[in-house]
């Protein structure tokens, strides 16, 4: 049951990926973070699976060798899964790192066009949406633009953070 709960979840990873891949990108496309974010989902989640499925298979065949049905990982094992685990927390916070500069430039730019646009209060309290969709209001787009993007940005920062930490938590509850 646990197998095949695996496989389709690997299967699902592997079909978002593609389905990723294969959308064209634009540049100036609002979704391009959370597309960036979730392409490296994608290749978190299938490079876990692949390693996940060679430890596994590797056990598999140490089984069959030693004929015997409980198995424990090799110092080597272990430290190859520990550097795999470390190369994947490193990726994360250098990941971090940039969206957390692309986060500090959306901000400048919000409050650049908040003080430029001279939003007013009624206007400044209106969902985006609406503003948008507005053409009395065409004036104040960019900044609910700018709005927008500082919020995706946001998520992302906040996302990578949420992962980072559970990767160091799992890192240290394997130690």
């Amino acid at each position: 049951m646990t197998k095949e709960l695996a496989r389709l979840r690997l299967g699902n990873e592997q079909s978002e990926s593609r389905q990723i891949k294969d959308e064209p990108v634009r540049e100036n496309d609002a979704v391009q973070p959370d597309r960036q974010l979730l392409q490296l989902r994608n290749d978190v989640g299938l490079l876990r699976g692949q390693v996940d499925s060679l430890m596994k298979e590797q056990t598999k065949l140490r089984q069959d060798i030693s004929g015997s049905q409980q198995f424990e990982y090799s110092p080597e094992q272990k430290k190859v899964s520990a550097q795999v685990r470390e190369a994947g927390i490193n990726s994360l916070e250098n990941v971090l790192t940039k969206r957390q500069e692309e986060l500090t430039t959306s901000k400048q730019n919000y409050l650049e066009l908040w003080k430029t646009l001279g939003v007013p209060d009624e206007v400044l309290n209106m969902e985006a949406s609406a503003v948008l969709k507005d053409p009395r209001l065409k004036q104040y787009w960019p900044f609910f633009e700018a709005q927008r993007e500082l919020e995706t940005y946001q998520r992302i920062v906040d996302v990578i953070k949420l992962r980072l930490e559970t990767e160091k938590l799992e890192r240290n509850a394997s130690q």
